[in-house]
């Protein structure tokens, strides 16, 4: 049976079809009254509510951010944030390298309107200046980072999914400078609200 609580804390309750423990909290209403919020499973009660508590500290403070004005750059961050927790420095390193090739095109997008067609131009532009095994991580590493989003209901479907890769005959391996490990910067203050950056933290 599920644990309920007042108003803004949340609730956590046993999913039969996962087999594991879903943590929900309720972050407002969309433009068409509906309820907006963002949910994760976890393996035992004790773990829900422990991330259920985090996300409500930050609800209150007014730090979580709407799940749908979420972008690709602010999810990535939080992602990498989780994994530095439990992969070596030099594996983070590697993994912010080969975002990097693509989060200065994605990474302004609002994460549930990144289609397959964003990612393919992007893929199709990477493969005319770097080799087909460092385009091959690329999208490998976003597809981790969407599926992600997708398993937290963050998102409805992973747009890396449906975009393929082949390799060019007869293609070597590029010449180009390889980009620095990827940091997100936040937009300057002098954003209108609108645009400033929201920061959640989901598991």
């Amino acid at each position: 049976m599920g644990r309920r609580r007042g108003k803004g804390a949340g609730t956590t309750y046993f999913h039969k079809g996962s087999g594991r423990w879903c943590a929900e909290l309720s972050v407002g209403f969309d433009h068409h009254g509906k309820p907006l919020r963002v949910r994760a499973y976890h393996k035992t009660r004790r773990e829900a509510e422990a991330w259920l508590a985090e996300q409500a500290a930050l609800y209150h403070k007014g730090l979580l951010a709407d799940p749908s004005k979420l972008t690709v750059g602010e999810w990535a961050e939080q992602w990498l944030e989780r994994k530095s927790r439990e992969i070596r420095a030099n594996t983070l390193d590697a993994y912010r390298r080969e975002l990097g090739y693509a989060l200065p095109a994605l990474g302004h997008l609002p994460l549930q309107k990144v289609t397959p067609s964003h990612v393919r131009a992007l893929l199709d532009d990477l493969a005319k200046r770097y080799s087909y095994r460092t385009v091959r991580w690329v999208r490998q590493k976003l597809h981790v980072l969407f599926e992600e989003a997708l398993s937290l209901e963050i998102i409805h479907r992973n747009p890396v999914t449906p975009v393929k890769l082949k390799a060019a005959r007869g293609q070597g391996q590029s010449k180009t400078k390889r980009p620095a490990p990827w940091k997100y910067t936040k937009p300057p203050p002098c954003l209108p609200p609108s645009t400033a950056t929201r920061t959640a933290v989901l598991r």
